[in-house]
């Protein structure tokens, strides 16, 4: 179900034990009807209608509204086909809630739940840089039911005659969309030359290197350290106008005056040169 030739092999070399990358994992354990009251058209033009040429294709098609199990019994159905993970591209087109809570039982044996973390889901597409890497599948099934794509009405199964991409790249229905733009130069031209077509870019989270990890927790060790022997730098630090982002730049550097980073953000039309002396820090659209 690849959308180019290069990331179907991709898939098969790399991800194979991923579940996130198989359609089957998002459809088992699902509540058929509202599922169909939402993708219903979408999921019969894309994947229902092409699998029922064949009997096998029918057959797989038609189980998977029947099935239910527990997620002990889901675990083992995905290991027994290799699969030991889930892990979905990066993207910043909205910020993932999560609810994390344990339960603390007492000496009578009542149980008492404490959450650690609750955060909200929150979409965010005017500020997104991601969609143009690839616009999430739900964008495929959108455009296979709207007459404007060059997609519409076709099939995202590959095998099929009427395969979305046998004629037709993912980067055109982008860039014919406006999710992408067309550029000749700039930032988002080398990328394109060095990296791949827009639309079909696996985008992956990368973890944090240790040594970071121990420089930010000593900074900050150090910083709240500084903090309760001094006063006055207590309030100046509380009165930054972000106190989570702040400055670091060794000494040296700064006190020569010339010193500046090149690049900026890949996923932004022009990445000029940024000065170092910049903050530091995170936010869900960064590139």
């Amino acid at each position: 179900m690849a959308n180019s030739v290069a990331r179907q092999a991709r898939c098969a070399s790399k991800y194979a034990t991923n579940r996130a990358v198989y359609l089957e994992a998002v459809l088992r354990n699902v509540q058929w009807a509202t599922l169909q009251s939402c993708w219903g058209r979408s999921l019969e033009i894309a994947i229902a209608a092409p699998l029922r040429s064949s009997s096998d294709g029918s057959a797989w098609w038609t189980s998977l509204e029947s099935t239910v199990t527990s997620e002990l019994d889901e675990v083992a159905v995905w290991h027994t086909h290799n699969i030991s993970t889930f892990d979905t591209d990066w993207q910043n087109y909205k910020s993932i809630g999560i609810i994390d809570t344990y339960n603390i039982q007492n000496a009578f044996g009542f149980s008492y739940p404490m959450t650690l973390k609750h955060t909200n889901g929150t979409f965010q597409l005017n500020a997104q840089t991601s969609m143009k890497m690839y616009w999430a599948f739900a964008s495929d099934l959108w455009a296979v039911t709207d007459p404007s794509t060059f997609i519409f009405g076709k099939s995202l199964v590959r095998q099929m005659g009427q395969f979305a991409f046998a004629n037709v790249s993912m980067e055109s229905v982008v860039l014919q969309n406006g999710t992408a733009a067309q550029v000749e130069s700039g930032a988002f031209a080398t990328f394109r030359d060095t990296i791949g077509p827009f639309g079909s870019v696996d985008v992956k989270h990368v973890a944090v290197p240790p040594s970071v990890v121990r420089f930010v927790l000593h900074v900050k060790d150090t910083m709240t350290r500084l903090r309760t022997k001094s006063l006055s730098l207590s309030a100046e630090y509380s009165a930054m106008y972000d106190p989570s982002e702040f400055c670091y730049i060794p000494a040296s550097w700064f006190e020569s005056g010339q010193v500046h980073g090149a690049g900026g953000k890949i996923m932004c039309p022009e990445s000029t040169t940024w000065v170092l002396e910049g903050d530091f820090g995170f936010s869900p659209v960064r590139g």
